[in-house]
C-alpha cells in the first residue's frame, strides 16, 4: 500500500514514474565470448550478475544445454546452478560508459562438471554511481539521509527549504550500514529531485518514508537510503 502521506501530485509523479519502468539491459559473456557493457547514454549501473549454468534450457548463441545440470558434482535438477557475481562486475564496471569484463572461469572460482560456463550482467544507463557522496563545501546547504523503511523530519529551523537535489539508493558504504555486508557492497542510485522538491520545497520541515514503492529504485540488490541536499531561504 502506498503511504498515506502523499498529496495528489507526488502520488501522480510517482505512478508516471513506475509506469515508464527500467529500462534494464542484458549482457552475455563465455569463456572465450568476454561480457562487453556499454551504455549509448549515461553510465553502467550493474544490477545483477551471475556465473554459471544461467538456463535451464535454451540457446544464447554459444551452445544449448539440456535441462538437468550437474555442478560442483550436486544435481540441482531444473534449478539454476550459478554464483552471484555482482559485486566483482559492480567493482569494475559501475560509472563507466563502456566495459569489457574477462570471463575466466579460474578467476571466477566456478566449475560446473561438463558444461559451458557463462556471465549473464543485467544493468541499467543512469547517473555516475561512483560519484563521491554530496558536499556542500562552503555554499551553505544542508544535508540530510533517512535509511530505506524509516520515516523521519528534516527541515529549517528558520525559514523555509528549498531542495536542491535528492537520490535514491545508495552513494556510501558508511550511510545507513547493514549487518549484511552484500547489501551495502556496491553504488547505485537514482535522481529523485523532483519528487522531493514536489513534497518538501517551501516548507519549514518535511517528513518523508523511504520505500521503493516512493523512489524509483535502480538497486534492488542493496539496502538503500534516500539524501537531500537543501538550503534554508
Amino acid at each position: 500500500m502506498l503511504h498515506q502521506g502523499l498529496t495528489f501530485i507526488p502520488l501522480l509523479l510517482l505512478l508516471c514514474q513506475h509506469a515508464l519502468g527500467l529500462k534494464v539491459f542484458q549482457s552475455i559473456g563465455s569463456e572465450n565470448n568476454d561480457a562487453v557493457i556499454t551504455c549509448d547514454d549515461g553510465k553502467i549501473i550493474v544490477l545483477s550478475s551471475n556465473h554459471g549454468i544461467i538456463s535451464d534450457t535454451g540457446t544464447y548463441g554459444f551452445e544449448t544445454w539440456p535441462v538437468h545440470d550437474t555442478c560442483n558434482g550436486l544435481h540441482f535438477g531444473n534449478e539454476r546452478c550459478h554464483k552471484d557475481t555482482t559485486e566483482d562486475v559492480s567493482q569494475k564496471c559501475d560509472g563507466l560508459q563502456t566495459c569489457t569484463y574477462a570471463v575466466d572461469n579460474e578467476v571466477l572460482n566456478y566449475q560446473s562438471e561438463g558444461h559451458s560456463r557463462y556471465l549473464d550482467v543485467s544493468y541499467s544507463c543512469g547517473p555516475d554511481p561512483t560519484q563521491k557522496p554530496f558536499d556542500c563545501g562552503e555554499n551553505g546547504c544542508r544535508v540530510f539521509s533517512i535509511c530505506q523503511f524509516e520515516k523521519q523530519e528534516f527541515g529549517c529551523t528558520s525559514g523555509r527549504m528549498t531542495v536542491k537535489y535528492a537520490s535514491y539508493g545508495r552513494r556510501s558504504s558508511e550511510i545507513c550500514p547493514h549487518s549484511n555486508s552484500s547489501l551495502t557492497s556496491s553504488l547505485c542510485f537514482s535522481d529523485q529531485t523532483s519528487i522531493v522538491k514536489l513534497l518538501c520545497d517551501d516548507k519549514p520541515t518535511c517528513k518523508l518514508y523511504v520505500s521503493s514503492l516512493v523512489y524509483l529504485d535502480l538497486c534492488p540488490h542493496l539496502y538503500k537510503y534516500l539524501t537531500v541536499m537543501y538550503t534554508c531561504k
